[in-house]
């Protein structure tokens, strides 16, 4: 059996942008994606895609480029699921600029639907820094938020391809 025989059983991709890397970035939604994952216990899985219309803030060196798409995934599962749903839930109340405790079922559904089709290309600031986990390791912390108007006027500076 080749490679391609076994093509029609694969999963389906988390995402398929880099990773949003350290920095402080404008960017421009692409789509909210929300799937059942096909690694054991068929977590849920959130994924947002957006381009990087500006980099604010380089972290050095390693920041994201801007014209790259990008992507946040959230699994749901383990020890962490509340905090993730959490994370979920901030991402949904910035994206509709609304109060955390506003979001509720209905608004996350609301932002999930279609893939986010109706947020497509709403400009978003997005902070990124890594913070050292207790294995040695570290994890990114991806923060949302509405940019200013200071900021918007930023973008209007970027020529339209």
């Amino acid at each position: 059996m080749g490679i391609f025989d076994q093509i029609g059983g694969a999963s389906r991709p988390s995402g398929s942008a880099a990773h949003i890397r350290a920095g402080e970035y404008l960017v421009s939604i692409v789509a909210n994606r929300h799937f059942k994952s096909n690694k054991p216990g068929n977590p849920d899985t959130f994924v947002v895609e957006a381009k990087i219309d500006k980099v604010l803030f380089e972290v050095g060196g390693q920041s994201n480029r801007e014209g790259e798409v990008v992507s946040s995934v959230r699994v749901v599962k383990g020890d962490y699921a509340d905090m993730i749903l959490g994370d979920v839930r901030a991402y949904v109340a910035a994206l509709l600029d609304v109060d955390f405790e506003l979001v509720d079922s209905t608004a996350a559904m609301r932002a999930f639907e279609d893939d986010g089709g109706a947020f497509a290309a709403l400009p978003m600031k997005v902070r990124a820094h890594d913070k050292p986990t207790k294995k040695g390791g570290t994890f990114t912390v991806v923060t949302w938020s509405q940019p200013t108007e200071g900021e918007l006027a930023l973008l209007e500076e970027i020529p339209l391809t």
